[in-house]
């Protein structure tokens, strides 16, 4: 929020931009030259040539001859003034409004849900902006719109038609710059809304390190290279970049290593975003080839909560080499890796090593890769390489240490009075201190040897519990959480944790048996003398805890009642 007051006004009156009093760059000029905060407002009329209308909608379009000057003073360029002056002109595209009859705008592409993350946060409407700035082809290593100056605030204007590449940009952030806001902004496609006929290829928004700031509710889309970009060089860092309530779509159309939303340096918070692909995702589109989400070398501390990543062509969020104490918390990730089967969280070691990666409480689904995947190939860009198969160590020279995922044993649904609860217990080792329980969403055929069940994506999260003495052990009233749990087709999953936050990939899948009453006994199968020559066995308690597992002359249970599981079935009762 801006607390200072502004010293002087200069109005935009026309859309020319040859520096002449009442254009933008004129505008900009003045503010510079006047020391302390200032404003630019717009009053441009309908009489003006750069008015333009396109489907019953009106704007007005800056198209620039060049660069605009760099701001180096604080300002307020406001947009919105625009409205306020001339009124709303511009309802947006009808494929893009809040509703047929409705002026605001959605912040969402192809109808998809306005909630973002697991906790239902909504994308806020806004308008849809009257001022356009048509960079007309052009391009800038620096931005054609640069900041140089903090306490800058730029708001409710439409920014398109870039041209250059990587290393070009369309607004920029210097370093030096702090407590700097871009708020409504469109970056990438005109003030409708609509697909641009010409987008712009360069970084739509690049925001250099030792800055600080905040980007709320951009609509970032169609940039040839990376949507929002945070830093170009790693081991840097920032004062502190939050990006909020934002969607961002459809980058790296022209330089095919692009991403959604790069991260170079440290102290970054990205929530309540929308982050995909292209309209059409799983298509022959390349957008994006990248990543939603990648986090850079050494970009330490950065947080990922609450948002949606969907549809990226080769992973959701990816962690590369050395960035430490990232946490992925309560986001949406499904559907990436369509276009290179890559994971929907990957953490890799290009560059360094990158551990203490949290991954908690996330949603996943029919992603191309693993749900989860510690990838140990050091191959930046890799879409994975698979089940890490559980070794008993801890690798500090690899990704999150190669924690090992977690051995769900045996699993219980009981009903009593109408009540039905899960009972699972399972074992974890390599330092982990908890374990999180999710239900399967999405089966995957890969398994480590003796698997047999493959290793799904952790869909509805059911808890988390300690664990104590490489044991854990679920007791959960089940009824609210979702499925059904009488289908006898669920599966869960689950992934350890340590107390320096490494996270492994999920488990090998278990099985969700029938509920039985809570006196109810498994069903033995078969009868007749007891048969030694099952092989390895499981052998389970009255209670479905699993008690050993091994051959069945080695079972040296105490008195009790025992169920002998062969093939996936019980096949012996033993009393002792």
């Amino acid at each position: 929020m801006f607390l200072y007051l502004l010293s002087a006004t200069y109005q935009v009156v026309s859309t020319g931009d040859n520096g002449s009093p009442g254009t933008f760059r004129w505008a900009i000029d003045q503010a510079n030259a006047s020391p302390g905060p200032d404003t630019i407002t717009f009053n441009i009329p309908d009489t003006d040539p750069g008015y333009v209308c396109s489907s019953g909608n009106c704007w007005w379009r800056i198209t620039l001859t060049s660069k605009l000057p760099i701001i180096t003073d604080p300002v307020l360029i406001d947009g919105w003034s625009q409205t306020a002056n001339r009124g709303n002109t511009n309802l947006c595209h009808t494929s893009y409004r809040a509703a047929p009859d409705s002026a605001g705008w959605t912040g969402v592409r192809n109808s998809y849900p306005r909630t973002v993350g697991t906790l239902g946060a909504t994308l806020p409407y806004f308008p849809c902006p009257e001022v356009e700035i048509d960079l007309n082809g052009n391009s800038s290593i620096s931005g054609m719109l640069e900041i140089n100056a903090s306490d800058v605030l730029v708001r409710g204007i439409a920014f398109f038609n870039g041209g250059g590449s990587s290393g070009s940009q369309v607004i920029r952030v210097k370093p030096g710059s702090h407590n700097v806001t871009l708020r409504e902004l469109f970056v990438g496609l005109p003030a409708d809304g609509s697909e641009p006929v010409d987008s712009s290829r360069s970084d739509c928004v690049f925001v250099d390190d030792g800055t600080s700031g905040k980007l709320s509710r951009l609509y970032v889309g169609f940039c040839g290279s990376h949507g929002v970009k945070f830093g170009n060089t790693s081991a840097t860092t920032s004062s502190g970049w939050v990006m909020d309530s934002s969607e961002i779509f459809a980058s790296a159309w022209y330089f095919d290593q692009g991403d959604n939303v790069n991260v170079y340096f440290s102290n970054v918070t990205l929530r309540h975003n929308l982050i995909h692909s292209s309209n059409n995702p799983g298509g022959s589109d390349i957008r994006v080839f990248g990543a939603g989400i990648e986090v850079r070398y050494d970009a330490d501390t950065t947080v990922i909560t609450e948002n949606t990543v969907y549809g990226n062509g080769t992973k959701g969020v990816f962690v590369d080499g050395g960035s430490d104490y990232v946490e992925i918390s309560y986001n949406r990730i499904y559907g990436n890796g369509w276009n290179l089967p890559g994971p929907g969280v990957g953490v890799g070691e290009k560059r360094g090593i990158s551990t203490n990666v949290l991954i908690t409480r996330n949603y996943f689904s029919d992603n191309g890769g693993l749900a989860i995947d510690l990838d140990s190939s050091g191959a930046s860009g890799s879409a994975g390489d698979g089940v890490t198969c559980n070794d008993g160590l801890r690798q500090t020279n690899n990704p999150n240490v190669l924690i090992d995922y977690p051995y769900l044993d045996s699993a219980k649904l009981y009903v009593s009075s109408g009540d039905t609860t899960l009972l699972v217990w399972g074992r974890a080792y390599t330092g982990a201190d908890s374990v999180e329980v999710y239900v399967v969403s999405t089966l995957d055929s890969e398994n480590c040897p003796g698997e047999v069940n493959g290793h799904g994506e952790g869909g509805t999260f059911l808890t988390a519990v300690p664990v104590v003495l490489n044991s854990f052990n679920v007791s959960l009233k089940v009824d609210s959480l979702g499925p059904d749990w009488g289908s006898g087709s669920l599966y869960l999953t689950a992934l350890s944790r340590d107390n320096l936050w490494n996270t492994s990939e999920f488990s090998e899948n278990l099985p969700v048996p029938l509920p039985v009453g809570s006196s109810g006994e498994l069903v033995v199968h078969e009868s007749g003398a007891i048969d030694y020559t099952y092989g390895e066995v499981e052998v389970y308690d009255p209670s479905g805890r699993l008690v050993y597992r091994g051959d069945l002359k080695g079972f040296r249970g105490s008195r009790g009642v025992y169920f002998v599981v062969s093939g996936g079935k019980v096949v012996r009762k033993i009393v002792r």
